[in-house]
């Protein structure tokens, strides 16, 4: 016994249980990386009216890459409660206007990391170091940044700073010369735009105060500052650029041979893709329907680039029938009113019985999507709620406005802005090769530059089957040139696919995979809930409390 008590290494235990406890005091309950959800953001805006449009809309877009945690609130509305537990705070004037008082009280007292967009940034404390702004259109500049990329852009508006320490030396540099804006010593300048001799400031920093020197947020330009806002949230994403491709319009009328030589070229090639599929083709001349079961091969090669891991195909539900009224298949707007340029009536209805036909289509046959694609990106707000409950997962560009489905957009990256309703967005941003236009190619490489420009943006492009190999390999070799390319693979993301009655669609022929990753992603989350730093420490305390009731026990034992 004695020899037992001897070897026992109880002081050991205890000075690591010591130690993991002290190590709890300093780090409590902090064993996970920082969560998007971490991050509270409210943005206070100033526009023409109260509601929501496309300008607020392309910020939701870049804000939610890094939270889906975001609050709007326009600047007559706002309310000092609305700043109680926000992380950071944006002011994006839209449009220029005198700030109520109560706003700029709100502002001025707010402590944390602040971004002015636009107008009306020089009303605050934040940005005292800006006098003024005068907005004007420029025309053919280059956006750079002191170290690394730069872009030519054609036309944009922009702000032309006047800043305090111009205001200072206005006379020495208006003599004779160009005007040039300068900036205090403090203030650091991470973007600018250089138009000829004439070099002037788009993102600004001084402490924690960011202003972006337009009041317009469409792409290219906002590249920038969406790749900036990793230094705005303190957020170093990795630097890979990833790439998706989607096989578009694929339906019953889609010739399988055409569709396999395509898909056996991105096997050779080991790169996942997407497969957007409509269930049934309309012919609007004879009113005739086709179905998957008249496509029996079409059915075939669609379950073996699903099920196949060599295929590593991703399904995407693109519609019922991707067309409207007595347009055909491929050429309509199946949830847009195009005629009129407005939102179908009773849409909601009509969305969701559309919806849940072309899954049910989908699903008859084996084939499971895990994203929706709408037809020409044409949807509205109230389309993208209903989507919302039938997927997680949105793939292609965004409309904007209820107003006019030509104002749409991509955004650099995979985000989860608050329009879409907790959906996620996986964008499409270089577009696609058109049939006998050669320069179509040359466009999306231009494209690819603009988008490179994001240090974790996405090169997403979609390719129509029948258009032959030939096509895709062009493309894909001019992808594959971008350095730290990684291919996305859709089926390794957390999509999930409901139906009508909000039961989830399991793929049964991956039913065994499906099960062993939900039980190893409840194991991980149950691990976060409870802490698996706290179960080490009751195991710690237990074996503790035995040490010490044994040699207590020893003690007595001896003195007996």
């Amino acid at each position: 016994m004695k020899q037992m008590i001897n070897e026992y290494k109880g002081p050991k235990i205890i000075m690591l249980c010591v130690i993991l406890f002290l190590g709890l005091l300093i780090n409590p309950l902090n064993v996970r990386s920082y969560e998007a959800d971490d991050f509270q953001v409210l943005v206070i805006y100033s526009s023409s009216d109260k509601e929501l449009n496309e300008h607020q809309r392309l910020l939701d877009l870049l804000i939610g890459h890094f939270t889906s945690s975001i609050t709007f609130k326009h600047s007559s509305e706002v309310k000092t409660s609305d700043i109680i537990g926000v992380t950071h705070l944006f002011y994006y004037g839209q449009v220029e206007e005198k700030l109520p008082e109560k706003v700029i009280d709100i502002i001025n007292s707010y402590p944390g990391p602040i971004m002015g967009i636009g107008h009306n940034v020089e009303q605050v404390n934040q940005f005292n170091f800006i006098e003024s702004t005068e907005i004007e259109i420029l025309n053919d500049f280059i956006v750079k940044r002191e170290h690394g990329n730069s872009i030519s852009i054609s036309s944009h508006p922009m702000m032309k700073l006047i800043t305090t320490r111009e205001v200072e030396v206005l006379v020495e540099v208006i003599q004779g010369e160009k005007r040039l804006p300068l900036l205090i010593d403090e203030a650091e300048v991470l973007l600018e735009v250089v138009q000829e001799e004439e070099r002037l400031p788009l993102l600004i920093n001084e402490k924690d105060a960011y202003y972006f020197a337009s009041p317009n947020l469409f792409p290219p330009i906002s590249n920038f500052l969406a790749d900036e806002l990793h230094h705005f949230f303190g957020i170093n994403h990795d630097t890979e650029t990833n790439a998706i491709l989607r096989l578009e319009d694929i339906n019953p009328k889609t010739d399988p041979e055409d569709l396999f030589a395509i898909a056996e070229v991105l096997k050779d090639r080991n790169i996942p893709y997407m497969a957007s599929v409509t269930p049934v083709y309309v012919n609007p001349k004879t009113d005739e329907k086709f179905y998957l079961s008249d496509n029996p091969g079409l059915i075939t090669i669609l379950k073996e680039m699903q099920n196949n891991e060599e295929h590593k195909a991703s399904i995407v539900l693109h519609g019922y029938t991707d067309q409207y009224k007595n347009a055909e298949t491929g050429d309509g707007f199946e949830f847009w009113d195009v005629e009129n340029n407005k939102p179908l009536e009773n849409e909601g209805e009509y969305i969701e019985d559309r919806i849940s036909r072309g899954l049910q289509e989908l699903v008859n046959y084996g084939i499971y999507p895990k994203a929706f694609e709408a037809p020409h990106y044409a949807m509205s707000q109230k389309g993208y709620e209903v989507i919302s409950r039938f997927f997680s997962t949105y793939v292609g560009q965004v409309q904007l406005t209820d107003t006019n489905w030509e104002i749409m957009t991509e955004a650099p990256y995979i985000t989860e802005p608050k329009f879409l309703k907790g959906m996620k967005l996986i964008p499409e941003t270089i577009r696609y090769i058109r049939y006998e236009e050669p320069t179509s190619i040359r466009e999306m490489k231009d494209r690819i530059d603009e988008f490179t420009i994001v240090r974790d943006g996405i090169i997403g492009a979609f390719y129509h089957p029948f258009l032959g190999v030939e096509g895709l390999k062009e493309l894909l070799d001019e992808m594959e040139k971008i350095p730290n390319l990684t291919w996305m693979d859709l089926s390794k993301m957390d999509n999930k696919v409901f139906n009508e009655d909000g039961e989830e669609l399991i793929n049964k022929d991956q039913e065994g995979e499906s099960n062993e990753i939900g039980w190893m992603e409840n194991y991980i989350i149950q691990l976060k809930e409870v802490n698996i730093v706290w179960i080490v420490l009751g195991f710690c305390i237990t074996g503790l409390t035995g040490v010490i009731s044994y040699m207590l026990f020893r003690r007595k034992v001896e003195s007996i």
